[in-house]
């Protein structure tokens, strides 16, 4: 993937969306996110008009985000997934995190990286997550949405 900065339009190109419905639908999203914060912009376009600027770092967030907003996640989990995935706090639990995506990130692993999120009923703003190698074994009865975090990344590093 190019060392860049990426508009609102090549961020969302760069998700590989399957085909031109979808690239409008998730183009509407990114726009939508970036003005809320759940996908934050690097900076402003320099010259005229007012074009955000994103990380090459944006797109792997982004991605997955979208991929879990398609599954039908509600956007207060998307947001704190997304804090998760862009800000990590220092507790133990988020570093662990935040080493397990950057470890999927990597494509070193010959086993699969997935995450899985549920919403908690009662509490729509909180989301539980389980992360893992491998297979998964979701042992609950909620609702959970899962993602091959391997099977993405690697598409977007194929380009």
């Amino acid at each position: 993937m190019p060392r860049r900065a990426f508009t609102v339009s090549e961020l969302t190109a760069a998700c590989e969306p399957p085909d031109e419905e979808t690239r409008s639908l998730w183009l509407r999203r990114v726009r939508d996110w970036s003005n809320i914060g759940i996908v934050p912009a690097n900076r402003q376009h320099e010259g005229t008009g007012r074009h955000r600027l994103f990380s090459p770092d944006a797109v792997y967030a982004t991605a997955v985000l979208l991929r879990f907003a398609d599954l039908g996640i509600p956007i207060g989990n998307l947001r704190s997934l997304a804090r998760l995935i862009n800000a990590p706090r220092r507790t133990a639990t988020e570093r662990a995190f935040r080493q397990f995506w950057r470890a999927a990130k990597s494509l070193a692993s010959p086993l699969d990286a997935y995450l899985a999120i549920t919403p908690k009923r009662e509490d729509p703003g909180i989301t539980f997550y389980v992360l893992g190698w491998g297979n998964m074994i979701l042992s609950s009865e909620d609702g959970w949405a899962c993602i091959n975090l391997t099977r993405v990344f690697r598409k977007l590093t194929e380009k």
